[in-house]
Order: structure tokens, then sequence, then C-alpha cells
């Protein structure tokens, strides 16, 4: 622990390097360095030299008002630096510190001291000039020079000339310009005139149409406060006219169904609603009762047209109403009927649950087997496929066989230099020993012929001579 505090608390040396450098000698001591710049002895362009302190400084702060058209502009100096950089070649493309050195001689110049004036003494004999005063200097003529000079002459006189008459067309151009002008001008004076005469007729008409329009305004202002009259008064009205619709809406459903509910025979004689002809329409749906006087699903709001017509249809059809009810507990009675033959209606449909349920599991087995006959089918279709696919390439293997043989054996059976000779030794016997091949028979047919002819012939010789043999086993003979 001890050692370690000593060596947190020891301090640090600091060394101290001295550069060994050789002291100036006496030459130098009286001879001082004078003062040398980087940009001294450089040759440099006066008109391109830049004086920095005198440019704009690049960290300017525009004010409030310039800061938004300083920001646009900035921008596209950019983009135009950028685009003009692009379009370097990639080993040209300057880079930040090529930037920085492009001008520094121009930007770092210090212009240098003129040496100062020391007066000397000149080693001349003042009298030289008084001797040499008032004599004329002799010049060589030089025979070139004259000729230069005179051809400079004459081609500074022909400038001028071609500048004279540059100067009397461009003073012709002018004249005929100024023509122009003044002619321009008075058209335009012309055209002034008319403008004005033609402001002056549209101001006046332009304010007469203000008139009609001021008297137009006024007329559809009370126009419009008639308009929001009648329609106040036909909002009155036709509030009152859905009140009164309610009302008879809800009258006739309700006359509906107290007369559904009554016994037949009465509802023969007494209900007119449900009556086609002598006989009572069929019991229908909700929406057979109460459709007559629901609102459409378009519609939120019956329009008044349709209510007024609704209204006319039922008082033609309207009648003297009659009620089978007369006491509120008959209804109660009917509705407790109502109620017995709802719960026996749900006895019998809990009586056909187990039916249903076997004729369920039996549709579920169907299913089943049709999905397995189903896919039996597809497995033997996708057989047939995998056959016809076999019976396609086999097609094809034996087209091929068949091209092989056609090009291959069967041409040089049919095609080849023996069999024509052939044919054409049989043809030449054919038309030596029978006649002509007019008919163009075929190789086999000539063949038949001969042989016929040959028979025949045979035959003629047997009869002639007994010696000879039998044609018949001459002909088997030469087919073995």
């Amino acid at each position: 622990m001890e050692k370690h505090f000593d060596n947190a608390t020891r301090k640090k040396k600091t060394v101290v390097f001295q550069q060994n450098t050789k002291p100036p000698t006496h030459l130098q001591t009286t001879l001082k360095r004078p003062v040398h710049y980087f940009t001294t002895g450089r040759q440099l362009d006066q008109k391109k030299l830049r004086d920095v302190f005198s440019e704009k400084t690049p960290f300017w702060i525009p004010s409030d008002n310039e800061e938004f058209s300083f920001k646009v502009l900035n921008k596209l100096w950019k983009q135009r630096f950028r685009e003009e950089e692009r379009s370097y070649k990639y080993y040209d493309r300057p880079n930040y510190r090529s930037r920085q050195k492009v001008d520094i001689l121009e930007r770092l110049h210090i212009p240098e001291e003129e040496p100062p004036h020391v007066d000397a003494i000149t080693d001349i004999d003042p009298n030289f000039f008084k001797i040499v005063q008032g004599r004329p200097i002799k010049e060589r003529l030089d025979l070139c020079q004259y000729i230069n000079d005179v051809r400079e002459t004459l081609r500074v006189r022909l400038k001028t000339g071609y500048q004279q008459d540059e100067m009397l067309l461009l003073d012709e151009q002018f004249i005929e310009e100024q023509r122009r002008i003044d002619g321009i001008n008075e058209q335009h004076k012309i055209y002034v005139d008319s403008f004005e005469e033609f402001l002056s007729k549209d101001h006046g008409e332009s304010m007469s149409i203000l008139k009609k329009s001021e008297e137009c305004s006024k007329s559809l202002s009370e126009k419009d406060q008639e308009y929001k009259h009648l329609l106040r008064h036909l909002g009155l009205i036709r509030s009152r006219v859905y009140i009164l619709e309610e009302n008879w809406r809800n009258c006739k459903m309700y006359q509906k169904f107290l007369y559904r509910v009554s016994p037949l025979t009465w509802r023969v004689e007494h209900d007119y609603i449900h009556m086609e002809g002598s006989k009572l329409a069929n019991e229908g749906s909700d929406v057979s009762l109460f459709g007559r006087y629901r609102l459409d699903s378009s519609e939120s709001v019956a329009s008044l047209n349709s209510l007024i017509n609704m209204f006319e249809q039922d008082i033609d059809k309207h009648e003297e109403p009659h009620l089978y009810f007369t006491d509120p507990e008959e209804l109660n009675k009917v509705f407790e009927d109502m109620e017995h033959q709802n719960l026996n209606s749900l006895l019998h449909l809990e009586s056909l649950f187990g039916p249903l349920e076997d004729l369920r599991k039996e549709r579920e087995q169907t299913e089943k087997t049709f999905e397995n006959e189903v896919k039996s089918i597809h497995e033997k279709i996708a057989g047939l496929k995998r056959a016809i696919t076999w019976e396609e390439n086999r097609a094809e293997e034996m087209e091929k066989y068949s091209r092989d043989l056609m090009a291959g054996m069967f041409r040089d059976l049919v095609v080849s230099d023996h069999v024509l000779t052939l044919h054409v030794y049989v043809e030449d016997t054919y038309e030596a020993v029978i006649s002509k091949n007019e008919g163009n028979l075929k190789l086999h047919e000539m063949m038949k012929a001969i042989e016929v002819k040959l028979i025949a012939t045979f035959l003629i010789l047997r009869a002639s001579e007994g010696s000879l043999e039998d044609p018949f086993k001459f002909r088997e003979k030469n087919e073995q």
C-alpha cells in the first residue's frame, strides 16, 4: 500500500531537448537577411491580382428580407458549380486542396519594395554634350524598311476607306431605321386614340350593364325573400302532413293486425282489405302486412306526392271499419292461444332433432363416400393421362423410326442404283416382248406381264416340243 501511494504521489519529470544550432557568422550578423516572401520573384499578371481585404467576406449574413433570395441564389450557384466540375474528367476534377491552391499567388501576393535610391558619381566629361550639340544624326536608308512602311501606309489607307464606307452604310441604315420608327410612332398614336375611344365606349356600356345588374339584384333579393317565406310555409305544411301520415299509418297497421287476428268467418264478411274477389288473400309475411306503409330502403323520408297519392288511394278504397273484438281481454285470449300453438310447435321441433341428426350423419357419410369416389376417379384419370402420354411418346418414337426407315433401308430398296437399273432392264424387256409402257406400269406389274408372256411361250414350245420342262416348275426354281 505504501509503494502504491508513493507511485501515485510521485511527480513526472519534464525532459527538455535542446537543439544544437550553429552560431551565426560575422558576415550574417553584419549583412542581415532581407525579407523574402512566398511570391517574390514570381512573374504575375498585374490584372489578375486580388485584394482579399477589399473583397466581400464569405461569412457575410444577409438581412431578413434578403435571406430567402440569397438561399435560392446560393443553391443555384452551387448547382452550376457542381455541374461544371462534373463535366471535367476524373483526373482533372478539383478537390479541396486544389481549390485552395488555384490562385494562391494572386491572393497572397505582396509587392516588393523598391530598392533605395543611391546617388553615385558618373565619370563623364561634361563638355562632351556641348561639342556634339547641333550635329545631325545620319541614318542609313534601309530599302526593305521603306517598302514595309509604304505597304503599311497603303494597308492603313485601305482600312480607313473600308471603315468610312461602313460608316456611310451605318448612317444610311440609321436614317432608314429612324423613318421606320417615325412611322411606327404615328401608327402607335392612331392605335392609342382608337383604344381610348374604345375604352370610353366600353365604360359607358359597362355602366349601363352595372345599372341593369343592380336592378336585377334588387328583384332577385325580393324573389329570394318571397321564396324563403314560401319555404317556411311549405315546411309547416310538410310537418303536418308527416304527422298525419304517421298517425294514419299506425291506425292502418293496427286495423290490418286486428283483421288478421279475427276469425275467418267474420273476415269473409267484413275484411275488405285482404279480400281478392270473393276469397281472402293468402297469409303473407311482415312485408306484405306493413309494406305499403313502410319507407323504401333508398329513401329516408317519403315525398309529399307519394303521401298524398297514398291518402287518395286509401280514401277511395276506404269503407266503414268494423271490429270483431269489443274487449281487450279477447285479444289476450287470442295471444294465449297463439302462445300454446308456438309451444306445441317447439315441442314438435324438439322431437324432430333426432331424425335430423341421423340425416346429418348420413349426409356426412355420403359426402365422404362421394369424396372417395371423386379421388378414385381422379386417380384413374391421372393413370389414363400417364398412359396417353406414354402412347404419344411411343407414337413419336415409331414415327421417328418410320422416318429413319423411309430415309434409310426403304430408300435403298426403292431408289438405289441396282433397283433403278433393274427397273430399266425390266422396262426394256417389257417393251421388247410385249409393247410400249404407255400406261406407266410399275415394276411388279411389268414383271407379272413378262411372266405371263413367258409362260405362254413355254406352253407353245411344249406343245411343239415335248422335251422342254414344265414352265411352272421353271418358275418355282427361279423363285427358289
